[in-house]
């Protein structure tokens, strides 16, 4: 798993930021949807 500093690199770009809750929140979500994928292949 990424950690949240590397994340927060990646996400907070271009004038967007993101708080250590939200970018953990992200971070989740795109995990999940990574199970899912793999598993449906």
């Amino acid at each position: 798993m990424q950690s949240i500093t590397k994340c927060k690199k990646i996400l907070n770009r271009k004038g967007i930021s993101y708080t250590d809750e939200e970018i953990s929140m992200i971070r989740n979500v795109l995990y999940k949807l990574a199970e899912v994928v793999h598993e449906l292949q």
